[in-house]
């Protein structure tokens, strides 16, 4: 199956057939990984499996292995231990154990088990895989850590060791057992592998769409090409062929023959074929050479561009990882665009990962100002692994959805994006988005919907969603919904935003909203509909602090002891991300911890931004702004304030109420012994 590479070239060096595709006289080559796929394995949950007999032979005695395959879950989420799902490895609970299993709340349990003892796991998030979508998992270990990965991304991580020695284990696909239980897989399994190395990231990458035959450390490879019969044969020339028992050939696969295309800073748009070799140097020119199906893979860089995506859908746009790989769109315009013309082809097979997208300004007149991250007409791609930060429009600053745009959104996070009007975060017009394991946080709307606006039909699904520090000056601080809006939140938290967490516009068709397994603050009493629509406050809901490791440096994991750990649907966590810090004191937590002046947002703004500030402690507070010159230009407070988290609001005027010049000012706070200095951009 064909390399993806997310990022530098494969040390690999994948072998790229050359296709010439002749169009009058213009010839473009394309490069296309030549693995074949065309068949996978369906099992029906009800003991239907794939035994290689003796295979843990082939990993005894090693200090490295890599397991990985495609999987596509298809039943219902595990309502006890007894309905997981095995998909694929060896497990005898006992010296020889290396597999991957699906538990409840589509968390991925990844297991080495070692001779003499030693068991190291890993279990990722809740909904880290999504039902009836195909998934590529991969557990390595190298000597000392077992890592595991999803979709070519690390998912978990957990130091480990030892070795198995055992060598009469079957390696098992579409079950594993637990004493006298079975974990029977209800879906698909294809293209499974097992290496004698630990594969990096980098080459999991490389090798979820390609071929692996020949490879060095490969020991077995199972592509079921065969389309029929009642053996798995090992591709990898090793011998290691499989017995089916019970499941069934489908045509349904993760992928087909596809064809790469390269991007890299160094490349060329003028000499550059988008090749490995030689490849391009915008993601634009590498999205405008795709063809529908193809996959852009982008390598880690910042790349200055405003992305208009093309007529062709089913686009696989792969970057390089969201600490490493950015699309800035240096305040011109939108970073990426879906514009009207693409005649709503759009589907959620079009797929972005792994970039940070930046630096939006949408500006000039309708619809050019709005969606200052990315702006989706009739469009609806599927983002994962995406960060959406610091982006500005008139309507929608981080993500703006129009007219039957329907995305999905998986482990996506917004933050830190603005707008002069509505939606800060994300704004929907006849639009339901469907989001999972995303963060809404630090986002603010000069009217309205400072995490989310949803208007005129608009119904977005939100689960382990966290929308927290969200601001607007008007109304709907997280959530606002107007005109017949019906949002739904499972397993979510909506936390300390202002002015209000949910508010229901009061005029037009009313709203609803079905809130389950939730934490909202204030409770269902707090959210103000205005008497134009309904709160289905259904179970599972509280209203306690959810103990945020560290909201001040962006850090909204849960404490070990948040109230929010397992109290999510089927014992999930609530929120977007999963504990990341111990225990932390409850009444330390009703007051900051640390004083911390944050940036101001929006910025840059024009002409009003909020700053906040966090007090540990009661404090003579001062927060002035000056001139780069270091001249006195506004007083914003100059008081005593009790301990608590602080806002304050500065709309470009002096001391005397008169505007000030566009340019860069610096505001400083000092309470009691603390003194802190930031800088901010005002525009006109």
């Amino acid at each position: 199956m064909g390399g993806v590479v997310c990022g530098m070239m494969s040390r690999f060096g994948l072998a790229m057939r050359k296709i010439l595709i002749i169009i009058t006289i213009l010839i473009v080559s394309k490069y296309s990984v030549t693995a074949q796929n065309s068949y996978s394995l369906d099992f029906d949950g009800e003991g239907d499996y794939v035994e290689i007999i003796d295979e843990s032979a082939m990993i005894a005695n090693a200090d490295q292995m890599t397991l990985s395959g495609w999987v596509y879950p298809r039943g219902p989420n595990a309502d006890s231990w007894t309905q997981f799902d095995g998909f694929f490895g060896f497990r005898n609970n006992n010296d020889a154990d290396f597999y991957l299993l699906q538990l409840g709340a589509y968390k991925v349990e990844g297991r080495l088990r070692v001779s003499g003892g030693g068991e190291f796991t890993i279990i990722t998030a809740e909904n880290s895989i999504i039902s009836e979508t195909w998934h590529h998992l991969a557990l390595t270990y190298n000597g000392s850590n077992i890592i595991l990965y999803i979709d070519g991304i690390e998912a978990g991580s957990t130091e480990a060791s030892g070795q198995i020695t055992n060598e009469s284990v079957p390696l098992k696909i579409g079950s594993l057992a637990f004493d006298n239980t079975n974990f029977d897989l209800d879906g698909q399994v294809d293209e499974v592998s097992l290496w004698n190395l630990a594969l990096t990231e980098q080459e999991i990458q490389n090798y979820m769409y390609a071929e692996p035959t020949g490879e060095e450390g490969l020991l077995g490879y199972w592509n079921f090409n065969e389309g029929s019969g009642e053996t798995a044969n090992d591709a990898s020339g090793n011998e290691n062929h499989g017995s089916i028992y019970g499941a069934t050939w489908s045509e349904d696969v993760p992928f087909s023959s596809i064809t790469v295309w390269y991007v890299t800073t160094t490349g060329s748009n003028s000499t550059g074929d988008g090749s490995e070799e030689n490849p391009f140097n915008t993601i634009q020119h590498g999205l405008n050479s795709a063809y529908n199906g193809d996959t852009v893979l982008v390598a880690e860089g910042t790349y200055s561009e405003n992305v208009l995506w093309p007529a062709k859908n089913g686009i696989t746009l792969i970057g390089s990882g969201e600490e490493n790989c950015i699309i800035d769109g240096g305040s011109l315009a939108s970073v990426m665009r879906f514009e009207e013309d693409l005649g709503g082809i759009i589907d959620t097979t079009t797929l972005i990962r792994g970039f940070t997208i930046t630096n939006g300004y949408a500006q000039g007149g309708y619809p050019q100002n709005n969606g200052g991250g990315i702006y989706c007409f009739e469009s609806s791609p599927t983002l994962m692994n995406v960060t959406v930060i610091g982006n500005s429009s008139f309507t929608g600053g981080g993500i703006y959805c129009w007219s039957n745009s329907n995305p999905l959104l998986k482990d996506v996070t917004v933050t830190g994006n603005s707008t002069d009007l509505y939606g800060g975060g994300i704004y929907c017009y006849e639009s339901s988005p469907d989001l999972w394991n995303v963060t809404i946080t630090g986002n603010s709307a000069s009217d309205a919907g400072g995490g989310f606006y949803c208007y005129n039909n608009s119904g977005p699904t939100l689960t382990n969603v966290t929308i927290s520090d969200n601001m607007a000056s008007d109304a709907g601080g997280g959530f606002y919904c107007a005109s017949s809006s019906g949002p739904s939140l499972m397993n979510s938290i909506s936390w300390n935003n202002f002015p209000q967490e949910i508010y229901f516009f009061g005029f037009h068709e009313p709203c609803s909203i079905t809130v389950s397994f939730s934490d909202i603050q204030g409770g269902e009493a707090e959210i103000e509909t205005n008497g134009n629509g309904t709160v289905y406050w259904e179970e599972g809901n509280l209203d306690y602090d959810p103990l945020f490791c560290n909201p001040g440096n962006g850090d909204y994991s849960l404490a070990e002891n948040s109230p929010c750990v397992e109290m999510g649907e089927n014992g999930a966590n609530m929120g977007a991300t999963s504990i990341g810090c111990g225990a932390m004191d409850v009444d330390n937590n009703v007051t900051p911890g640390l004083f911390i002046l944050h940036q101001n947002y929006p910025n840059p703004f024009n002409p009003t931004t909020t700053f906040r500030y966090d007090l540990p402690e009661d404090a003579l507070v001062n927060v002035t702004i000056y001139d780069m010159m270091g001249r006195g230009v506004k007083t914003l407070i100059d008081d005593q304030q009790t301990a608590g988290y602080r806002s304050l609001q500065w709309n470009a005027t002096n001391d005397l109420g008169s505007p000030v010049s566009a340019g860069i000012y610096l505001y400083m706070i000092q309470a009691g012994e603390f003194r802190q200095t930031k800088k901010m951009v005002l525009l006109k």
